[in-house]
């Protein structure tokens, strides 16, 4: 069994990396912080979100943030296989979904912000969700957390680092 930190150099290469590209604030907006079709409540009937919930991580910040935690998870082409956390938004990996780069196009177009620096935001997306991880798995590893899914973090961690640096070189 791994331990904490000590076997991610990437977890620190990648900060450093995402640290020196911050890109120049735009203008802000209210964020979900945690934003993915998981925290939605969608129509039975039709393809309709009517609600966005878990909102404890809302801030002021930027929306371009909430797109990359969106995509993250979205469609069927993942840089890691297995992916990590393959349970989180399945209903958009079925044939037929448009792709993560349609989506933020879509996106784009309709709120009229270019996507100039959506390889950062999607590093960062991938990378924060490792960070925050591994301190769930550093839970499992000091035995204060026993479930299989605490177990299961010690896959998820690098392959989320891995994602992240694909995304960072524009593999997304």
């Amino acid at each position: 069994m791994s331990t904490m930190c000590a076997e991610l150099p990437a977890l620190f290469a990648l900060g450093e990396w995402l640290g020196a590209q911050v890109p120049e604030a735009g203008l802000p907006a209210v964020i979900h912080g945690d934003y993915h079709l998981d925290n939605t409540l969608a129509s039975p009937h039709e393809p309709k979100i009517l609600a966005i919930i878990d909102w404890e991580l809302a801030t002021v910040g930027d929306p371009y943030m909430d797109v990359a935690l969106m995509l993250m998870f979205w469609g069927e082409y993942r840089t890691q296989q297995p992916p990590a956390f393959t349970a989180l938004q399945s209903v958009s990996r079925r044939s037929g979904v448009i792709s993560r780069r349609e989506l933020a196009g879509r996106w784009s177009e309709s709120v009229g912000r270019p996507l100039h620096h959506m390889n950062f935001y999607m590093a960062l997306a991938f990378w924060r969700l490792a960070a925050i991880i591994e301190g769930a798995y550093g839970l499992f590893v000091a035995g204060q957390l026993t479930t299989d899914y605490a177990r299961g973090l010690e896959y998820d961690v690098p392959a989320l680092l891995a994602e992240a640096e694909r995304a960072a070189k524009g593999d997304w």
